[in-house]
């Protein structure tokens, strides 16, 4: 009834405030009640906004975030470009992340079976859908969208119309051979990937898996050789120093193996490689740890299918947190560190067979 009087309401075109809604949608349902105008301060729109998310739900009149808006509208910049990046995050928080169009839906639940945080269930209806107060823990997996069998599905403002079809797949064969044939390559030809082939890597990353889905990866793409000198040319300087003043001892106790070369200014780290990821994660994401490298190991397949070499940098990510002019290259936001370095480029060096490693020590149940 009160949604119904709101559509209604809001519809008509003689309100032309939020002031004159309230005191409209006050004198049809709270007749003998006096509403009174209340001015907030503008910081108080963010727990006023918790508040409602749950006080809203059981009834729409106790918004306390709607009562603030009368207010801070007075106060706003909407030229502003952050906060009109708050004001689409607001938004986005109060539309449904799931739609379903229920002239192409089957009604078959597959999308509600395969939804791992049960976050769609049946109506009453027969159709899916998505209650308000399980829109948070909604993964944005996109798993109903994908396993729909017509396309019914909106995940997050993505529609079937966006997506592609179930392509093919490479062979076991094929795949197999380009597990066993994967070298790592320290020889590089000096000249820059083709833009096609840069663009298709850095397009891949979009995929790669992640620990409950968190989707805040920053990656950092040295798409050029000249850039690459700048991550080069500080680290030598900066292992020639930790030479000089004994502190590689401490560092590093089997340096010597490497310290003509060092001090020649080869770059030992980098290994002359154009081009260079860099996978950085938030501090706080759940799997912090592993997704960097499950996502720099899909980059690494996705580089040999293109023939493409790589070589992974696990003192590069050493180098990120000792070397303070290098980590402030990366320009990662507040709160991130990094995760894995994986180096890149034309190989200059051809391998003509498979090696014929020992098999890991495994447990078969």
């Amino acid at each position: 009834m009160f949604h119904s009087f709101v559509n209604s309401t809001f519809g008509d075109s003689k309100y032309t405030t939020l002031s004159e809604y309230y005191h409209e949608i006050g004198r049809e349902f709270l007749p003998s009640k006096t509403i009174r105008e209340v001015s907030l301060p503008l910081w108080t729109i963010w727990p006023l906004a918790w508040l409602s998310s749950s006080l809203s739900r059981r009834n729409p009149l106790f918004d306390p975030t709607l009562y603030a808006l009368d207010t801070i509208t007075h106060h706003l910049d909407f030229s502003n470009k952050r906060m009109l990046s708050w004001l689409a995050w607001l938004d986005r928080r109060n539309t449904n992340m799931i739609h379903i169009n229920e002239t192409k839906c089957l009604k078959c639940k597959a999308c509600v079976k395969d939804c791992i945080v049960k976050v769609l269930t049946v109506g009453d209806n027969g159709f899916p859908r998505m209650r308000p107060e399980d829109e948070r823990f909604c993964l944005n997996c996109q798993h109903c969208l994908a396993v729909c069998p017509v396309g019914a599905v909106e995940c997050h403002g993505v529609m079937a119309e966006q997506t592609a079809e179930i392509g093919p797949l490479p062979s076991s064969e094929n795949m197999l051979n380009l597990l066993c044939q994967r070298r790592s390559i320290r020889q590089y030809k000096q000249e820059d990937l083709d833009a096609e082939t840069m663009d298709m890597l850095v397009k891949s990353l979009a995929w790669t898996p992640t620990g409950c889905n968190d989707h805040r990866l920053f990656f950092t793409v040295v798409r050029h050789r000249e850039e690459m000198d700048f991550f080069r040319d500080k680290m030598v300087k900066t292992l020639q120093f930790l030479i000089k003043t004994g502190i590689m001892r401490l560092v590093y106790p089997n340096f010597k193996r490497y310290m003509d070369e060092i001090m020649g200014g080869e770059d030992v780290i980098f290994r002359n490689a154009p081009h260079m990821v860099v996978a950085c994660t938030p501090k706080n994401a759940p799997c912090r740890e592993a997704d960097p490298w499950i996502a720099l190991s899909y980059f690494d397949l996705m580089a040999q299918s293109l023939g493409v070499g790589t070589c992974w940098c696990g003192f590069a990510v050493y180098a990120f947190k000792w070397v303070k002019a290098l980590r402030e290259r990366l320009d990662m936001p507040k709160g991130y560190q990094v995760g894995a370095v994986l180096l890149f480029g034309k190989p200059d060096v051809e391998y003509k067979r498979q090696t014929a490693p020992k098999q890991f020590r495994m447990n078969v149940l």
